[in-house]
């Protein structure tokens, strides 16, 4: 009996380190992102004092784009409020791919109000920035659409007209965790764990590639009501 409450206590006591950890991290967290955007607005204040309408303009959707991804908003949004942000963070990487990449939005009408996770296209564009630029000139092109063999469905769908890739480097794109090089998402694994949660199905992000013809994400996704998609992640 000494043994087993010595081993509660102990257990415990480690729980309770833990707790403190994780609401150390929890606090952190708050912090790094309020740090930095507070920094970011320093740099546009001054920007702005100096006459640097281009800096300005760029750390405007910096502020934005991380906003968004990192806000306190919902994590259910709408078509609409997605390509929104999509926007800001495709013109903000206009800027730094500005002869190599060309990118376009293609919306079918009526679909905007469609509700969707949010943060679900930001990673499929970045992929397709890094692995889709060309010596000819990289073109990204992004549709929504419904499905038109199956009206209940919405089609996401991101192409670029890169060098493509082998089976090896696709299979190896779902095993990365982390961002792009030189980007600021956090890898199509997470996508599909996105999907997993609201969707039960990782299996809905679809790559299809092959060398010299280029590559095409598309995530087929049932539509359902804000509500709905609260209900399935809480189940989950």
């Amino acid at each position: 009996m000494k043994t087993t409450v010595n081993g509660l206590i102990s257990e415990i006591g480690h729980n309770e380190r833990a707790k403190y950890q994780l609401e150390t991290e929890k606090l952190l967290s708050q912090i790094n992102p309020h740090f930095l955007h507070n920094t970011l607005n320093t740099v546009q204040w001054v920007a702005r004092a100096g006459g640097q309408e281009e800096i300005d303009r760029i750390v405007t959707l910096l502020v934005q784009v991380l906003q968004y991804n990192m806000g306190k908003n919902s994590l259910i949004v709408n078509v609409g409020q997605e390509l929104e942000a999509l926007r800001h963070y495709i013109e903000l990487q206009s800027y730094r791919y500005e002869d190599e990449l060309t990118f376009s939005i293609d919306v079918e009408p009526g679909t905007e109000s469609v509700a969707m996770p949010r943060f679900l296209l930001q990673p499929l564009v970045e992929n397709a920035i890094y692995h889709g630029q060309s010596e000819e000139g990289g073109e990204i092109r992004v549709v929504v659409e419904r499905q038109p063999d199956a009206p209940g469905m919405l089609t996401l769908r991101v192409t670029d007209n890169g060098p493509g890739m082998n089976e090896e480097t696709l299979a190896g794109l779902l095993e990365d965790e982390g961002a792009s090089r030189g980007g600021m998402g956090i890898g199509l694994k997470y996508v599909k764990r996105l999907l997993e949660s609201y969707y039960g199905s990782g299996d809905l992000l679809r790559i299809r590639s092959a060398p010299g013809e280029g590559t095409t994400l598309s995530v087929h996704i049932p539509i359902r009501s804000e509500v709905e998609l609260y209900d399935q992640s809480a189940g989950r």
